[in-house]
């Protein structure tokens, strides 16, 4: 009875995970696109390896710091990015309705303090910071309110990218 119980447990776990991937694998594949300008903070994890926190200006006179409070103790299940021509985010505000513009996007808001509603580290290949240092925009596709981060680019919009191992 046990072996079957624990045989049950496993499928479903089994289940839910692949279903978790399927839905990024969705975004990855048909998610449309924007971009977000970033100012890199490069440090070092013992135990993650190298990688970079990523900072986002959202030209709004707002810079997104992980390490601040931007939502006033308010509680908000959306953020609305606005996109500019070249699909770059030009600034965003906090809202709790599922509304948005042909020009904007909506993203569920991960984490209410501090602040977050895109990914906010890029991991790289160990010995490869170097190639990371002149990013000036994150990639990222998004779908149904959630986005993934996809990629790291210079100021041409060129994806940097690391050789494989």
């Amino acid at each position: 009875m046990r072996g079957r119980i624990f045989l049950a447990l496993t499928f479903i776990i089994i289940a839910i995970l692949c279903f978790a991937v399927y839905q990024k694998e969705d975004i990855i594949k048909n998610g449309d696109e924007f971009y977000i300008s970033l100012e890199p903070v490069d440090p070092r994890s013992i135990l993650q390896g190298d990688y970079m926190i990523l900072h986002y200006n959202y030209n709004s006179g707002k810079s997104m710091s992980w390490d601040t409070d931007d939502s006033d103790d308010m509680d908000y299940k959306y953020a609305i990015l606005y996109l500019s021509s070249n699909g770059v985010v030009s600034g965003y505000t906090l809202t709790n309705d599922e509304v948005a513009a042909d020009n904007q996007v909506l993203l569920k808001v991960q984490q209410q303090k501090p602040l977050k509603f895109v990914a906010n580290t890029f991991f790289f290949q160990k010995g490869k910071a170097e190639l990371f240092d002149d990013a000036k925009f994150a990639r990222f596709k998004y779908k149904k309110g959630e986005s993934i981060l996809i990629s790291l680019h210079d100021k041409s919009f060129r994806e940097i990218k690391s050789e494989k191992f």
